[in-house]
């Protein structure tokens, strides 16, 4: 499908004009809705959060309200459902609302059918607000000059979706929810693993883009505790068989799929193309790299187009230099610690957190949450920055948070 186009398109002299994108940001992490919109003229882009209305109770009229405030934030800003082109479901029980979340999907969309819909990932990782069911972060965007078009992926296995966006000079891949192969449903670990790294080698392939463009992955585990280990084993493998030599940014995070039974699903996000284009890894002066202790990723890759500088950060914790836990068990050290990683690695690109345009910060149990907004009151964590707390469990048993981001700097 075409990116939509408004009706007031500019005319042809304005469109030829370049200029630096015009951000603007709303709401608060209370707030039922939060956004950055990115106006660059020709594109218009807007990434936001939304949580039920406070008078939704039940599970049922949640969900309803997420997408009727989605429906009314694209809405004030001149976009259409048909616009979003990924989103992220946060659920608090997915086997139990994973059916009635996707009939009202449908409902919204229009249909249930992957042309209709977004990429979409589904994850159980519970909203860590009091009373909070679902949560859902949106990218979505509308071309004024039909220059960007965005196609969806019809091959992909279910319950894997994906679209494909191509713009002048640049194809970017968004692959949402990709699992092994159905026969390993049943499989351990490592067979669903090792499958799903095959699954998306098989994607890259069939679509033509090199590895080396694989600029971001999400590795969600249903049992993280248990399987981390193996996931480092068969990422490293995989990578290694491919010839990965700048490894790509990642999370790897507690967050079951439906249906649970899968032991682990993944995203993914490449950009290639014709245009000017340099991808670079993110290193930061508190924090050591992954790959020294074994863990193929970097800490986060910057990515220079001609019409934008994207920052794509890893999930990133209380970690020093040495690739030691700091902080064990003290809660409030660990979230200082940790924004003081992520600052370092944005403030080496010459950025900050009012660049970022999303985030979510993964916490051990939804009880610490008053505590982390305390201090990001106290460190001055801009209040608008999309930024969903969400009950996960993290990759090593002495941390307790870790958060992730994404970035955008004006080209050049």
């Amino acid at each position: 499908m075409k990116a939509s186009a408004t009706d007031e398109t500019p005319d042809n002299e304005a469109l030829t004009m370049t200029r630096a994108p015009c951000q603007t940001r709303g709401g608060t992490s209370h707030s039922e809705t939060q956004f950055t919109l990115r106006d660059a003229g020709a594109l218009v882009e807007l990434h936001c959060r939304v949580q039920p209305r406070a008078d939704a109770v039940n599970f049922d009229d949640q969900v309803l309200s997420v997408y009727d405030e989605l429906l009314q934030l694209l809405s004030e800003h001149h976009l259409s459902i048909h616009d979003v082109l990924c989103e992220r479901l946060f659920f608090s029980d997915i086997a139990c609302q994973f059916g009635h979340a996707r009939q009202v999907r449908a409902s919204a969309y229009g249909g249930d059918d992957a042309e209709c819909q977004p990429a979409t990932t589904y994850l159980q990782q519970p909203p860590c607000q009091e009373g909070r069911q679902i949560e859902l972060q949106a990218y979505a965007l509308r071309s004024r000059d039909g220059s960007h078009n965005v196609r969806t992926l019809i091959d992909l296995p279910a319950p894997a979706s994906g679209k494909l966006l191509t713009s002048p000079g640049y194809s970017e891949l968004f692959l949402s929810n990709l699992v092994g192969p159905a026969d390993q449903l049943t499989a351990g670990f490592g067979a669903q693993c090792a499958g799903l790294f095959e699954q998306l080698g098989t994607v890259l392939r069939v679509h033509s883009i090199p590895i080396s463009q694989l600029v971001r992955t999400w590795i969600y585990l249903r049992d993280l505790a248990d399987d981390y280990e193996e996931l480092n084993h068969v990422r490293n493998a995989a990578f290694a068989d491919w010839g990965v030599r700048r490894l790509p940014a990642s999370t790897g995070i507690e967050g079951g799929t439906s249906p649970i039974r899968w032991r682990c699903a993944a995203d993914a996000y490449a950009v290639w193309g014709e245009g000017p284009l340099d991808i670079s890894v993110m290193h930061g002066d508190t924090l050591g790299e992954a790959s020294d202790y074994g863990a193929a990723f970097s800490r986060g890759l910057r990515v220079e187009r001609s019409d934008r500088t994207g920052l794509y950060v890893s999930g990133t914790a209380s970690i020093d230099q040495r690739g030691d836990v700091v902080h064990g068990g003290d809660v409030r050290g660990q979230s200082h610690r940790m924004l003081d990683n992520i600052e370092a690695l944005l403030h080496a690109q010459g950025a900050g957190l009012s660049d970022v345009v999303s985030a979510v910060t993964y916490l051990k149990s939804r009880s610490y949450l008053p505590l982390f907004e305390e201090v990001f009151r106290e460190r001055r964590v801009p209040s608008d920055m999309i930024n969903s707390f969400v009950e996960a469990d993290v990759c090593r048993a002495e941390w307790l948070c870790e958060i992730e981001l994404t970035a955008m700097l004006p080209p050049g």
